[in-house]
């Protein structure tokens, strides 16, 4: 049994009608379940124009598509894409063990869900891998193996399993006790992971995929990656919402040509520090991140977490690194 696909889709028809097309012409559509979660307008706004051609596109793929089934579900209000997320994830956990998962920004190469299947039952059994990812930076090594593990999960195109869901603490309790060494070992993945739990925490964003790392971590687990990305990004053009952190384009995806019957040899885990390594200069914070994360954790120590957010202080941040960007900028 293949495991199903979760797409969650917004307001970007032009990205979705990419992304479908390509998931439409994977190897293994037609033995896939494909569940799309549709959300709806923001409090106090219309049904836009874009929400409504997303939801015509995802629709007209009831009579056109070459999947085993699909299902579409387009929420009446807005839920933000962290709870869109959360909830359509467990949702699906209640009846399979692995879900593969995608946003409505990605283009995929013909044999992702064949590597993604894969590679969730080559690794099903051992509790030191936490996800799947399809999604690789530009690396300028290679190990020579066809995947290398990294300490942080990657949202563009990843799968897991029921049970490594099932651990997660959504709250992130754990962070408020994090002390400088816990801090620095977290930053294994690269150097933003703490300052975006940091954001998390005192509310100025709402990310499940920053809370879904950091229990990685505390599970001292692993994501495997492919060498070969079989997943690019295609929505860093400012049309999506979470578009924050700035990270490498990819000088190689596979959109064609892949031959159908060739499988990957996955190799079992170990950590390659090389590799590791490499893969954390991927995702370096910005000088102007730098800054303003000292400037939250200086407020922090004066004034508590607590007080932090009840000073709603989103609107200052955002004001703040506008004027450290025209600094440095």
């Amino acid at each position: 049994m293949y495991a199903p696909v979760v797409i969650f889709v917004y307001n970007r028809p032009i990205h979705t009608k990419k992304m479908l097309e390509s998931l439409n012409e994977n190897y293994l559509s037609n033995e896939t379940d494909v569940f799309i979660f549709a959300d709806g307008p923001k409090i106090g706004t219309m049904m836009s124009d874009e929400i409504v051609e997303t939801r015509k596109i995802i629709n007209s793929l009831q009579s056109n598509n070459k999947f085993k089934s699909l299902s579409i579900t387009e929420s009446v209000s807005n839920k933000g894409l962290a709870n869109s997320v959360i909830g359509g994830i467990s949702q699906l956990f209640e009846k399979y063990e692995t879900v593969i998962v995608l946003e409505d920004d990605l283009m995929l190469s013909r044999d992702f869900l064949k590597y993604m299947n894969e590679a969730l039952s080559y690794y099903q059994e051992n509790a030191k891998v936490w996800s799947v990812s399809g999604n690789t930076p530009t690396l300028r090594i290679n190990n020579g193996n066809n995947v290398f593990f990294a300490p942080r999960i990657n949202s563009w195109g990843w799968g897991t399993w029921r049970d490594r869901w099932n651990k997660v603490d959504w709250n992130c309790s754990e962070y408020n006790m994090f002390s400088f060494m816990q801090r620095k070992r977290f930053n294994k993945g690269g150097k933003d992971l703490s300052m975006m739990m940091d954001h998390q925490i005192l509310k100025l964003i709402d990310s499940w995929a920053i809370r879904w790392s950091f229990n990685s971590f505390i599970n001292d687990t692993y994501t495997v990656y492919p060498i070969i990305s079989k997943v690019k990004n295609i929505g860093m053009d400012e049309s999506g919402s979470h578009n924050l952190i700035k990270v490498n384009e990819y000088k190689k995806i596979y959109l064609q040509g892949q031959i159908k019957e060739k499988c990957i040899e996955f190799t079992d885990f170990y950590v390659d520090k090389n590799m590791e390594d490499e893969f954390a200069k991927c995702y370096k914070p910005s000088i102007v991140m730098k800054i303003s994360n000292y400037f939250l954790l200086i407020l922090t120590y004066f004034f508590g977490v607590e007080n932090i957010r009840k000073l709603n202080i989103r609107k200052f941040y955002t004001s703040f690194k506008k004027i450290i960007s025209r600094k440095f900028i």
